[in-house]
């Protein structure tokens, strides 16, 4: 991953690694790296490589950066109209896989950013603007993330992706449930190990 990284721009870098392990190496990298230049090799890759495929492990990639500033970076840039609008959503989808952090960074910028990315997609299939939500919004573990979520939606409606949005809060609030669940069990499970000592 290193030696490619290094020089992405050398044709015959371009074959080291077969396609299916390129975004898992992509992904360890940005996430180890110690500065910025793995991220700004990969972004420079984007310039030279040929197929939407390739483009895609990329896009899918940089979001896993070692920084928030990079991770916001790739929000910003990815948002900025660089990116195709099919395609945006992609490095979106990044920022937030990447753990709890980049997740809490992806819902805030959707929030300061929401007016601009729903007019940026008004004329676009409802299906992006459903990603761009999915990405943003799922994933949270807590009833008062839900309620936020809900208090936000309600303030600023998308009734073309009003059921996935109800899905998104309900799924939330199923996985917080859940959660409570189980550290009641273990609650209780570990007060009953003690009565045994």
């Amino acid at each position: 991953g290193d030696k490619f990284l290094a020089d992405p721009l050398n044709p015959e870098m371009a074959n080291i690694l077969p396609a299916e392990y390129k975004s898992a190496v992509f992904m360890i990298v940005l996430k180890n790296a110690t500065d910025d230049s793995p991220y700004t090799q990969l972004m420079k890759l984007l310039d030279v490589v040929e197929t939407v495929a390739e483009k895609k492990i990329v896009y899918n990639s940089l979001g896993f950066a070692h920084t928030n500033e990079l991770k916001k970076k790739t929000l910003e840039w990815c948002t900025s109209g660089e990116v195709k609008l099919q395609d945006f959503f992609y490095p979106i989808g990044s920022v937030s896989a990447s753990g709890a952090k980049g997740l809490n960074l992806t819902w805030e910028y959707l929030k300061e950013h929401f007016h601009r990315i729903h007019k940026m997609l008004e004329s676009a299939s409802p299906s992006l603007m459903a990603a761009v939500v999915s990405y943003s919004a799922s994933g949270f573990t807590t009833d008062e993330k839900a309620s936020e979520i809900e208090e936000f939606f309600k303030q600023n409606p998308l009734e073309s992706i009003s059921r996935k949005v109800s899905q998104i809060i309900e799924n939330t609030r199923a996985t917080a449930k859940f959660l409570k669940r189980i550290k009641t069990s273990s609650d209780f499970i570990s007060s009953l190990e003690s009565i045994d000592s």
